[in-house]
């Protein structure tokens, strides 16, 4: 089973969720990806979003998803689940593709309303901010216009509208293989999960 650790978080928001995990592996990734839908698009940033009926331990186990082809625990509470990709594709620099990872996590915590239901969001990068606009690779000006990019992407999802699934995402191949990411490796780079770290 693919446990999660819980993402610390600072972020003091009435409507947040309380319980918040990082996606920690490929398949989580994958499933989100596959099972999920996309319910957002900027024009650097895809948002795929997948959610399913908080359970309880006890039907979770007796599920015919428990066991082989579980991805995520049994909660009773509404949990959300955080992933970032952030391929070398559009950012070749590492301080810039942490100021986006950054950006993504502060600004999905923020806006990001209560639900009744448990959720799991990857946020994708699609494109290269304009190196000619943005010559430091870690500057504010990129910052902002990082943030507010990702600002306007939550705020345009209508988070009540997302299909509910029957079940949380799952496993969808025989437990000995090892789910690969379609289309987000380019440049030797595995979509990775996110922990939340002080601001």
């Amino acid at each position: 089973m693919a446990d999660a650790s819980p993402i610390r978080q600072p972020i003091a928001h009435a409507s947040c969720p309380a319980r918040w995990f990082s996606l920690r592996n490929a398949e989580q990734f994958g499933a989100i990806m596959q099972q999920g839908r996309v319910v957002a698009r900027s024009k650097h940033f895809v948002l795929h979003a997948a959610c399913w009926p908080s359970v309880t331990a006890a039907s979770h186990e007796a599920a015919d998803f428990a066991r082989p082809t579980r991805l995520f625990a049994a909660s009773a509470a509404t949990t959300v689940y955080l992933g970032t990709i952030v391929p070398k594709r559009w950012a070749r620099r590492a301080v810039t593709r942490n100021l986006v990872k950054r950006q993504i996590r502060h600004v999905m915590q923020e806006h990001i309303p209560a639900l009744p239901h448990s959720l799991a969001i990857v946020v994708r990068q699609r494109a290269a901010f304009d190196p000619s606009r943005f010559i430091s690779a870690g500057s504010a000006a990129l910052r902002a216009s990082v943030r507010q990019e990702l600002m306007e992407l939550a705020g345009a999802t209508d988070w009540q509208a997302i299909a509910v699934l029957s079940q949380p995402p799952h496993k969808t191949r025989a437990p000995a293989e090892r789910a690969i990411l379609p289309d987000h490796r380019r440049g030797g780079v595995l979509a990775s999960g996110t922990m939340l770290p002080a601001p």
